[in-house]
């Protein structure tokens, strides 16, 4: 495929290994001119049409602009040999999911203030990313990268939405269910609002479900809704999460309803 070719030679990137491969293309560690580290997503966007290649590249070039201390910082994009490069900032500290991996398999637990403390900077970066009328639509644990201090960054930005206007929220076709359980609804079902599951749109309020999913990851160390199929986990997220959402003692009353909160059913969450 052209997303398997090794990219980015004749604008200086030295390829150094694949860190990530999946149907968007593969994603390489590379060093830019100067000797640094960085990563370059190859997604092959040869079948497109052609106005479906503009948009992608327009998109590219939105992200590019993204400049926020909670933001993996995009550098460029660039069209190679059929496939559309976004080249963006290496994120030493790996990401969320496996930090929160690490942490349950010693069964241990995250103190409070590290929680807040992520927490505080993932509103943040979201509340720049749709402050410029951006929805993230697949934001999750593997989507959150830390610094090598351990600072939080937003990033995979492969499937978000720029809105033409702020639209009051209103965002961009899901698709019904049955597109979910064919795998043509965009983003990750664990991670899925109500309203997506539910045969609506996604909007800035799908985002901050995301969150609340993220936050009942951080403090209980599982996700809010799991399931062994699809239509179970669809029926799950429907129903909603307990009215007595339970987090460990360690945490506050404040930060539990919280949790409540971003995991209302309403999307006016």
């Amino acid at each position: 495929a052209a997303s398997d070719k090794v990219l980015g030679l004749t604008q200086g990137y030295v390829p150094v290994r694949i860190i990530g491969r999946g149907s968007f293309g593969t994603a390489t560690l590379v060093r830019d001119k100067d000797g640094g580290f960085c990563v370059l997503k190859a997604v092959d966007i040869s079948s497109l049409a052609r106005e479906q290649r503009e948009e992608a590249v327009a998109e590219a070039s939105v992200l590019a602009s993204l400049k926020h201390p909670y933001i993996v910082r995009y550098r460029e994009g660039f069209i190679e040999g059929g496939s559309l490069a976004i080249v963006t900032d290496f994120a030493e500290g790996g990401d969320l999911h496996q930090r929160i991996e690490s942490v349950r398999q010693k069964r241990l637990l995250f103190p409070q203030s590290q929680v807040l403390r992520w927490l505080t900077q993932a509103t943040l970066g979201l509340k720049y990313l749709h402050g410029r009328h951006i929805i993230h639509r697949d934001l999750k644990s593997q989507n959150l990268f830390l610094s090598g201090e351990g600072q939080l960054r937003i990033g995979d930005f492969g499937i978000c939405k720029v809105l033409k206007s702020d639209g009051g929220g209103a965002g961009t076709p899901a698709g019904p269910i049955g597109s979910l359980c064919e795998g043509r609804t965009v983003g990750t079902p664990l991670y899925f609002s109500p309203e997506v599951v539910g045969q609506a749109v996604y909007s800035f309020a799908s985002d901050m479900w995301a969150l609340g999913c993220v936050l009942h990851q951080l403090a209980l160390l599982r996700m809010p809704f799991e399931a062994k199929s699809l239509p179970v986990l669809v029926a799950k997220i429907l129903q909603g999460v307990p009215k007595e959402l339970q987090l460990p003692r360690a945490f506050s009353a404040d930060l539990q309803a919280l949790c409540s909160d971003l995991l209302a059913q309403e999307p006016a969450r």
